[in-house]
Order: structure tokens, then C-alpha cells, then sequence
């Protein structure tokens, strides 16, 4: 992972302005006793500004830039900079991504992936399938320039979490970051568009009613778990989803998590699929 210079930035800056204070108390006064109460003082808010600052790393997000194009690798890696929350680490290879990853701890696995789909010697969709096989907790958001049906339902398919084309801004792509580790699916719109399109598509061509019959909906799902997944299946999002329900996003969202597990599935695309395929929702 690569350092930042953040924290030492600060701490320096603090220091200087606790050697500031303390000299002009020495100018003040020649007690040493009210020199080393002052010293002693400082020192303890040093400890609690360390601490602080230590549980704000923490809360660091780990993200990982998979893509073999040398100059949109980096041009990535500088758009992202301006965002301290983010702790980048770039890989330039598929197959070296998921050395790498199978070598780590726990703790210093990336949580989400920006995986380029169009990659020389492995591809970004492969890549996710075998990743996502062995470190289901890893999300991951394609971002490339592709947006044919073929390679986006391949895509949903691996375990994505998320479909972008490069061309977003930086903003959008950490909002598709910090979402996804809470349960969000983002796409860019035209994407999205083309997604729901196509399952309505595969919805149009399956046989007529009456020539099969739905699916009895799992009875491990609970009542309000059923609501969500059917407002999800129609194309709500989570915030839309809060406010038909009268409930927080936080709520929904934790709903999808469950709902996700229970079904075997990594994103809302796939488990829109999944009730679609078996008439769960047909009226």
C-alpha cells in the first residue's frame, strides 16, 4: 500500500506550534515548575492528537487500481489524490493483482477493487471470478470504457458490485467506493439504462403465463426482506427504497446484505435476475 505523507505533515505542524507555546512560557516566566506542568500538558495532548489520529486511519477505505494501461493506471491514481480516505494500491496485471492478494493478511486486503475488463494476459472479468471465489468479503467495481450487453452481464455474473465507464469524474467513482461497501450497486446512468433494458428483454421472451409456473419465493426470507428485493428488482434504489418504506437507508441497507447472503449472490443486479428468472414478482 502506498504511505501518505499526511500524518507526518500534521504531527510536524502540531510540534511546531507546541514549540511556539513553550517558548514564549519560558519567556514568561523562569519558573520550572510551571515550565514542566506546561511540557507535561503537551506531551499528553500529543498522545490523545496521536490517538485520534490513528482510529481516523482506521477508518481508511483500501482500494486497489487493477489495470495494465501504464497512463490511465496513473492518471487514475492522481484523480483520486485529493481524497485522504482512500489508501491506493495499483496493480498492472490481473494475475499479479491476485498474487498479490493470496500473500497478504487479512487486514491488508484491499476492500474494493477498480478493475480495468480489458487486460492482455487476464481479463478484469476472470480476475473478479477467481478473486471473488476465494475472498468473497473483496468488492468490486468495473471501470473501463466497454458497455456492450455481452460484456456487462459477464460482468454482474463474476460478482461486480459496480459498472463505471473511465470517463466519470473522481466524485463519482468514490461515491461508487463508499457505496459499495455498503451494499450499494452503482453503474454509470447509460449502463444502468442498458441493464435493466436488457432484463426486461429476457423477461419479454420467456414463455407465456401458464406454461410455467413461479417459484415459491425462499422461506428463509423475511417478510420485510421480500419488500426490499421487490422494490430492488423494479429498479428502486436504496435512498427510494427508505423513503417508500419509512425506514433509514442504514435499515435497507442492512436488509440487502442479508438478502444477498441468503440468496448466494454478490450484487442487486444479480438478485433482480434472480427473482425475474423465477416470476417472484409477477402480477
Amino acid at each position: 500500500m502506498k504511505s501518505s505523507s499526511h500524518s507526518t505533515g500534521t504531527y510536524y505542524t502540531y510540534f511546531l506550534v507546541c514549540r511556539a507555546k513553550l517558548a514564549k512560557l519560558f519567556r514568561l516566566t523562569k519558573s520550572g515548575l510551571l515550565v514542566g506542568i506546561t511540557c507535561y500538558l503537551l506531551v499528553k495532548n500529543l498522545k490523545i492528537f496521536k490517538k485520534t489520529t490513528r482510529s481516523e486511519a482506521a477508518l481508511m477505505v483500501k482500494i486497489a487500481i487493477v489495470d495494465d494501461n501504464q497512463l490511465l493506471r496513473k492518471n487514475l491514481e492522481l484523480r483520486l489524490q485529493s481524497y485522504p480516505d482512500l489508501k491506493v494500491q495499483s496493480f498492472t496485471s490481473g494475475l499479479q493483482f491476485l498474487e498479490v492478494i493470496q500473500e497478504v493478511t487479512a487486514d491488508n486486503l484491499p476492500e474494493v477493487v477498480l478493475m480495468d475488463i480489458q487486460m492482455r494476459s487476464l481479463d478484469g472479468i476472470e480476475t473478479t471470478t477467481r478473486a471473488k471465489a476465494k475472498f468473497p468479503s473483496i468488492e468490486f467495481i468495473m471501470l473501463t470504457v466497454s458497455d456492450d450487453d455481452d460484456t456487462i452481464f459477464r460482468a454482474i455474473r463474476a460478482g461486480a458490485s459496480g459498472y463505471l465507464l473511465k470517463e466519470e469524474p473522481a466524485s463519482v467513482i468514490v461515491q461508487a467506493i463508499l457505496g459499495t461497501k455498503t451494499g450499494e450497486a452503482y453503474m454509470s446512468p447509460v449502463i444502468a439504462k442498458k441493464a435493466l433494458n436488457l432484463l426486461r428483454n429476457q423477461n419479454a421472451n420467456t414463455p407465456p403465463a401458464g406454461t410455467t409456473l413461479p417459484e415459491p419465493i425462499p422461506e428463509n426470507l423475511s417478510k420485510r426482506e421480500i419488500e426490499i428485493l421487490e422494490l430492488l428488482t423494479a429498479g428502486n434504489s436504496s435512498q427510494t427504497i427508505s423513503e417508500k418504506l419509512f425506514i433509514s437507508t442504514y435499515t435497507v441497507q442492512t436488509h440487502i446484505k442479508n438478502i444477498y447472503q441468503k440468496l448466494h449472490v454478490n450484487n442487486k443486479w444479480a438478485a433482480a435476475k434472480m427473482a425475474a428468472d423465477r416470476k417472484w414478482f409477477n402480477k
